[in-house]
């Protein structure tokens, strides 16, 4: 069983974040190596669904952290993989 931590979304007053985004964008996770979990962010310029899933170096699914609606803004998502097993 795969479970995801925390979804949050965030539109920071002030500061680099204050506008909404202009474009569609998917941003490096950190920490990075991880262990065991890890952040990803992602920006939204308009509400759209949004699908983020996590695949092996096999191609296999092997989670879907996010299947859902979100607004406009900046978003995050932590995976926790402490159940996932790492592949010698």
């Amino acid at each position: 069983m795969i479970k995801v931590a925390e979804a949050s979304t965030t539109i920071f007053k002030g500061g680099a974040f204050s506008d909404l985004p202009v474009q569609f964008e998917l941003f490096q996770n950190y920490p990075n190596p991880f262990n065991p979990s890890t952040t990803i962010n992602f920006a939204l310029p308009e509400q759209s669904d949004v699908t983020i899933r996590i695949y092996d170096v096999m191609g296999r699914r092997i989670a879907t952290l996010m299947d859902e609606n979100r607004l406009a803004g900046y978003h995050n998502v932590v995976w926790d993989a402490r159940r996932v097993a790492s592949e010698t």
